[in-house]
């Protein structure tokens, strides 16, 4: 009697158990659901699809590369998409993997997406903030005057946006394949950045938290 009491508790621990299971995931599933975490997600399938074209290019071309990177900048954090480093020095790439249309120049760029009209920060000045960090920390390791080259990719063939502003992906490998050899020793400079990446998770949520404010209030 003892031994069917015992495994009649066991049973309702596990039918309890399964039950939290399946409710945890239920929630999970709703939160990737929301707006915020979409957009997260959307954002990381274009820079799977610009890594893909990064991991062929350096392979072919004895390059080493770095993905989702934080790096130190002023007293926060700064995440870049993705860099190469070659012979010709850095190459510093932003991926965009969004639809609609991109115009305007400057600062603000106007975003319409169907009858949705938004502003957005012209992604050609945040990359150069991301190569500016790139140019001064190698610069704080001892290699002055690295050329570091901008690229704003855009992933979606839904997208339409002034050249000025950055290419579509299936023009990256040409671009890079353009950079001139400066005799630049990729290791090192893969190093010299890879020393002053940032790990902590707690700065990088702080990280993602200042940025979304900054999206939101337009800046």
């Amino acid at each position: 009697i003892a031994f069917l009491g015992d495994f009649k508790t066991m049973g309702e621990i596990i039918f309890i158990a399964a039950a939290a299971v399946i409710l945890l995931a239920a929630i999970l599933i709703k939160i990737q659901e929301l707006p915020y975490f979409r957009k997260k997600q959307i954002g990381a399938e274009g820079e799977e699809k610009t890594n893909a074209v990064l991991r062929k290019f350096a392979k072919k071309h004895n390059c080493l590369m770095m993905t989702n990177i934080f790096l130190p900048l002023y007293d926060g954090t700064c995440e870049i998409d993705h860099i190469l480093f070659g012979k010709f020095g850095a190459a510093v790439i932003e991926t965009k993997n969004i639809s609609g249309e991109l115009s305007g120049t400057g600062r603000q760029l106007v975003h319409i997406v169907g009858k949705n009209r938004y502003t957005m920060y012209n992604p050609a000045l945040q990359n150069e903030t991301h190569v500016k960090n790139i140019q001064y920390h190698l610069t704080k390791a001892g290699y002055k005057n690295v050329p570091v080259y901008s690229f704003v990719v855009f992933t979606s063939d839904n997208i339409k946006f002034p050249d000025s502003v950055g290419i579509r992906l299936s023009e990256l490998e040409k671009n890079l394949k353009k950079l001139p050899d400066n005799k630049c020793d990729c290791k090192k400079l893969f190093m010299a950045i890879k020393q002053k990446e940032v790990k902590n998770p707690v700065d990088k949520i702080i990280h993602n938290i200042q940025n979304d404010m900054k999206n939101k209030s337009g800046r």
